[in-house]
């Protein structure tokens, strides 16, 4: 008895090019997240400022009302590098919410999470595509 094996697809050119590919889709991806990011600010993100927040910031002179974007430092500083989204250390503590150092103006306050980073969610279709193109020109019959 013989057994025969026929290769129909070859893997060869995706093992030597998937590192490129994903670092590729790493950086549309980071990307698209910093576009989703300032999206999400510009609109406005939950939970709303709470009365103390915007009487502070109307004693500082500032008349805006959106969340995260008091001086506009932060929209500012959002901004893919390479394969990694970057932006001002706070931008974070916001995403995850944070309690108030002893020093500030409401002292020890717990401030709620506003998360505001993901991706756009157009943008990350295109992202999605490009990876299944890459993928399926590297992985060929």
């Amino acid at each position: 008895m013989s057994v025969k094996i026929k290769v129909k697809y070859d893997a060869t050119k995706l093992h030597r090019n998937l590192d490129k590919i994903i670092k590729k889709t790493m950086s549309r991806y980071a990307r698209s997240s910093a576009k989703g990011a300032k999206k999400n600010i510009d609109k406005g993100v939950k939970p709303p400022l709470a009365m103390s927040t915007l009487n502070i910031r109307q004693k500082r002179g500032i008349t805006g009302t959106k969340p995260l974007f008091e001086t506009g430092n932060l929209h500012r500083s959002i901004k893919a590098k390479k394969d990694t989204l970057t932006m001002l250390d706070y931008g974070m503590e916001h995403q995850k919410g944070f309690t108030t150092k002893a020093s500030s103006m409401i002292p020890k306050k717990k401030v709620p999470p506003r998360p505001f980073i993901e991706p756009d969610k157009q943008e990350i279709l295109t992202v999605i595509d490009a990876f299944k193109k890459d993928l399926h020109k590297n992985f060929k019959k």
